[in-house]
């Protein structure tokens, strides 16, 4: 609970440091490509440092995580950022391991304002898999739903550069576990573009 609660609070960050969240009346839209990631994403703040986030990723087109939710940035000193973002979504994933359900995860960020700007994020998704149990009986079918709880926790390492006033490149590295079981590390690239203010 304190994690969602620090959107809340703390001081505005200031808009010089655009890549860590966009600017009031902004819009940022990303996608980024690798192994064996690939997404799309969009954020919007309307007003103030709180912004709304939307993300769509998937893992060799086998699961697919749909997230939206809630980033809030503050400064720490001069040089120094943390955003901290809530999401809600769900999770479809298909072959020899089928799951589909529910996810609410948690993000932490800790950036380095520059020209070059070098991050590194933890996270934290929690899948609420649905599963049908159906018994058949002479008086008919039985269906039973049941929900197991599946972990995805892990951290990501990267450097935003920008390369025009309106375009930044993004290249990171995520490590950690997918429901509960370990990851092979993934890279990633990806671009991020923001409008006007």
């Amino acid at each position: 609970m304190a994690l969602p609660l620090l959107l809340w609070v703390g001081p505005a960050l200031a808009a010089d440091s655009p890549w860590v969240s966009p600017a009031p009346g902004q819009v940022q839209v990303g996608a980024h490509s690798g192994f064996p990631w690939h997404g799309v994403d969009a954020t919007f703040a309307p007003r103030g440092p709180l912004a709304v986030t939307g993300e769509l990723e998937t893992a060799r087109f086998r699961r697919t995580e749909l997230r939206v939710g809630l980033q809030r940035p503050w400064r720490i000193g001069t040089k120094w950022s943390v955003s901290t973002a809530a999401s809600v979504g769900g999770v479809h994933q298909v072959g020899g391991v089928p799951r589909q359900g529910p996810q609410a995860g948690a993000m932490l960020s800790i950036s380095r304002l520059g020209r070059v700007e070098p991050y590194l994020s933890l996270f934290d998704r929690e899948l609420f898999a649905l599963r049908s149990v159906t018994t058949q009986a002479s008086s008919g079918d039985d269906t039973v739903w049941t929900s197991t709880r599946f972990s995805t926790r892990g951290l990501a390492l990267g450097s935003r550069i920008p390369v025009r006033e309106r375009l930044c490149l993004d290249l990171s590295i995520r490590a950690g576990s997918v429901d509960d079981v370990f990851a092979i590390p993934s890279l990633a690239a990806g671009l991020t573009w923001r409008s006007e203010p």
